[in-house]
């Protein structure tokens, strides 16, 4: 089992080329930049340090037709303490 968490929104859209960056960790701002561009790497980053590399995340967008973000994680279930 799998744990599936999908977000979804109808915007603009996200290009391919800015797509392939935000999934690949590597669209971080410049230093002192006003555009942001650290929440996406965060989640990658963190998604890393918990599953190794048991996870997906996934960004599917169509130009003025939306994004959806897609994350698959496993399916723990946890010990009650009582």
């Amino acid at each position: 089992g799998s744990l599936q968490i999908q977000i979804a929104d109808n915007g603009v859209g996200i290009d391919r080329a800015k797509r392939a960056d935000l999934s690949s960790c590597t669209a971080r701002p410049a230093p002192k930049s006003r555009s942001g561009g650290y929440g996406i790497a965060n989640v990658i980053e963190r998604l890393k340090v918990y599953y190794s590399d048991d996870y997906t995340f996934d960004i599917g967008s169509a130009v003025m037709g939306g994004t959806t973000v897609t994350i698959r994680i496993p399916w723990r279930k946890e010990e009650s303490a009582l």
